[in-house]
C-alpha cells in the first residue's frame, strides 16, 4: 500500500501547523471526526478534536479556534485508516518493515493454520489486509499496546467478524487468555524494563520478554515467527539463559540473518526466528542479501544444522555457524589449543564520553584516529583537563588492549605507558589482561587473524558499521597458552614489529633524500 495523494496534501497542511511527531495522531483524529460526524459546526469538532488528542495524550495541540478552522476546513477524510501507519516518517516509534520481511511471516500461513495473532499488528499494516483477506478462514486477534494504534486498528478492521483488536501489553505476563496456531511479532527493539515491572521473565530487554511471552501462548502445534536484534543470537548472562530453555523446551525452525536497511529507524542487524512446539530436530539456517541494486532480498546462504551441533555451539550466532564450514575455522576448532572464554583471562570496560576536549591538558584521550595498522600514534592524541577522581577509573594500564567499539573497520593496538596519564574514548574498548593468565600482545596477535576477526564480526551489532559491546566481547573464546609460551609469541612479535618499523622508516628516508636531490636539480 502507498500513502495517498490526499494524505500527502493533508500531512503537508498539517506540517505548517504541528511537529512532525503529532502529524500521524492529528491526521486519525481528524479523519474520525469527520467519518463520525460529516458536516457539524467548527465550535462542536473543535470540542471533539480536544477530547480526543487529551485521550491520546496529547495536550499540545491547534488550540487556536482560528487555525483550527483553516485545517477542519481544509482536510480531506478520503484516504484509507490503513494508510496512517504508512507515515512512520512521522511517527518513528513504529517499526514498519518492507515486503520483503513480510513475505517471511506470510509463508507461515498453512492451511491448517485457524487462528492467527498479529502482535503490536501496527508494524505490518502495509499488507495486513492483504492477509486477512487471503486468509478469510482464520481467526485473527491483532494487538498493539498504544491506545491510538489500538483505535486505529480498529476503525482498519470496523465490520471484520473474524478480526478481534485488543489492547494489550505483549510485554506483561497474561496480557491475554488464549492460545493461537500462529503468532507474528515485531516486539520493540532494546530498552530494559525495570525490576519492579519485571514479573520474573528471563531477561529485561523488551524484545527478549516479547520472546519468551509470546511462545507461551502458542498452540500444541503452534508457530511464532519473530524478528529480533542480532544480541539475542550470541549474548551471555540472561540471554544465553532464554536461548538454553529455548532449546530446551521448544522447536527452534530457522534462524536468519536479514539484510541491512530493512527498518527505516534503526541500523542495528536483525534476525528472523521461527519457533513451534515439540523438539528441535534439524535447524535452516540463512543470511539474506538484497538483490543487486533492487527492493528485493535472496538467500545467498543457506544451510541446516543439527540441535545437537548448536547446543555444541553454544549460541545462534549465523556468522559462527557459516564460518564452521570454513577452512579456518573447521581448522581452529579442531586444532588441540585450549580454548577459554575472553572473561575468564581478562576484564573490560567502554572507555569514557568526552564532552569537550583542549588543545592542552594533562590527561590524554586516545580515540580510534588514534590507532593504525600496528600501534597508537601518540603524537596526535587529544588531551582534557579534569578531576583526576572523575577519570581514575579509566586511566589506562601498560599493556591494555583497545579495540574499536564503532567506526567502519575493526582496529586493535596495545596501550605503552607513556609519561602522562590516559584514558581511551567511548568508541573503544578496553581489555585488561590478568597479568598471570594473558599477554596482550598475544591477544592483539590472535583478534587480528582471520579467526579473530571473524569472531569479533560474529558479536558485530550494527550491519555496516561495526558496533560492538563489550559484555559481548568477554563472551567470545580464545585460545590459552601457558603464561610463558605467550611471552616468547609475544617477544617475536614485537621484535618484527621494531625490525618492520625501523625498515619503513629507514627506506622513508631515504626516499625523501633521493626526492630532494633531484629536485634540487632544477
Amino acid at each position: 500500500m502507498k500513502i495517498s495523494a490526499t494524505l500527502l496534501r493533508n500531512t503537508e497542511m498539517l506540517r505548517a501547523f504541528v511537529n512532525k511527531e503529532q502529524v500521524l495522531v492529528n491526521s486519525y483524529v481528524l479523519k474520525k471526526i469527520k467519518d463520525e460526524y460529516g458536516e457539524i459546526e467548527t465550535e462542536k469538532a473543535f470540542y471533539r478534536y480536544k477530547d480526543l488528542m487529551y485521550k491520546y495524550g496529547m495536550y499540545r495541540l491547534i488550540d487556536d479556534s482560528h487555525d483550527f478552522e483553516i485545517i477542519y476546513n481544509s482536510f480531506s477524510e478520503t484516504f484509507e485508516y490503513e494508510e496512517l501507519f504508512m507515515i512512520a516518517q512521522y511517527a518513528p516509534e513504529l517499526n514498519v518493515i518492507c515486503d520483503e520481511v513480510i513475505d517471511l511471516y506470510t509463508k507461515l500461513m498453512k492451511d491448517n493454520v485457524a487462528s492467527v495473532l498479529i502482535a503490536e499488528a501496527e508494524s505490518f499494516t502495509k499488507r495486513i489486509k492483504d492477509i486477512i483477506k487471503s486468509h478469510s478462514n482464520c481467526n485473527f486477534v491483532l494487538t498493539s499496546t498504544n491506545i491510538l494504534n489500538y483505535d486505529i486498528l480498529q476503525s482498519i478492521f470496523k465490520g471484520y467478524n473474524n478480526v478481534s483488536i485488543k489492547n494489550e501489553n505483549i510485554y506483561e505476563y497474561n496480557f491475554i487468555n488464549e492460545k493461537f496456531d500462529l503468532i507474528f511479532s515485531i516486539p520493540t527493539f532494546g530498552g530494559k524494563v525495570p525490576y519492579n515491572k519485571l514479573q520474573n521473565f528471563i531477561c529485561r530487554e523488551y524484545d527478549s520478554i516479547a520472546l519468551e511471552n509470546l511462545l507461551l501462548h502458542l498452540n500444541q502445534d503452534g508457530k511464532l515467527g519473530i524478528v529480533l536484534p542480532a544480541r539475542i543470537t550470541f549474548a551471555g548472562g540472561a540471554t544465553e539463559k532464554l536461548r538454553n530453555f529455548i532449546q530446551s523446551m521448544y522447536k527452534i525452525e530457522e534462524i536468519s540473518e536479514l539484510p541491512p536497511g530493512i527498518f527505516k529507524n534503526t541500523a542495528i542487524k536483525t534476525y528472523f526466528l521461527t519457533i513451534a512446539t515439540g523438539q528441535t530436530d534439524d535447524i535452516s539456517i540463512k543470511r539474506y542479501c538484497w538483490e543487486g541494486n533492487t527492493n528485493k532480498f535472496i538467500s545467498n546462504d543457506d544451510t541446516f544444522i543439527m540441535s545437537s551441533e548448536l547446543e555444541a555451539i553454544g549460541d545462534w550466532n549465523v556468522d559462527k555457524i557459516f564460518a564452521m564450514q570454513d577452512d579456518d575455522w573447521k581448522k581452529y576448532q579442531n586444532s588441540d589449543l585450549k580454548k577459554i572464554k575472553l572473561g575468564d583471562v581478562a576484564t573490560s570496560f567502554r572507555g569514557k564520553v568526552i564532552t569537550q576536549k583542549e588543545n592542552v591538558g594533562s590527561i590524554g584521550v586516545i580515540g580510534i584516529s588514534n590507532i593504525n595498522n600496528i600501534s597508537i600514534d601518540y603524537t596526535n592524541i587529544d588531551f582534557i583537563e579534569e578531576d583526576f577522581r572523575k577519570v581514575n577509573n579509566y586511566i589506562l594500564n601498560d599493556g591494555d588492549l583497545l579495540l574499536s567499539a564503532r567506526g567502519t573497520t575493526i582496529k586493535t593496538a596495545v596501550f605503552k605507558k607513556q609519561a602522562y596519564p590516559c584514558i581511551a574514548s567511548s568508541n573503544l574498548i578496553v581489555v585488561r589482561p590478568k597479568e598471570t593468565k594473558l599477554i596482550a600482545t598475544y591477544l592483539k596477535i590472535f583478534l587480528d587473524s582471520p579467526i579473530g576477526v571473524k569472531l569479533i564480526k560474529s558479536i558485530q551489532q550494527g550491519t555496516n558499521l561495526v558496533n560492538i559491546s563489550y559484555k559481548d566481547l568477554i563472551n567470545i573464546e580464545i585460545p590459552i597458552l601457558p603464561i610463558e609460551e605467550q611471552k616468547v609469541i609475544s617477544e617475536e612479535y614485537e621484535k618484527e614489529l621494531s625490525l618492520y618499523q625501523n625498515t619503513i622508516n629507514t627506506a622513508n628516508d631515504r626516499w625523501q633524500n633521493v626526492i630532494r636531490e633531484l629536485q634540487n636539480k632544477f
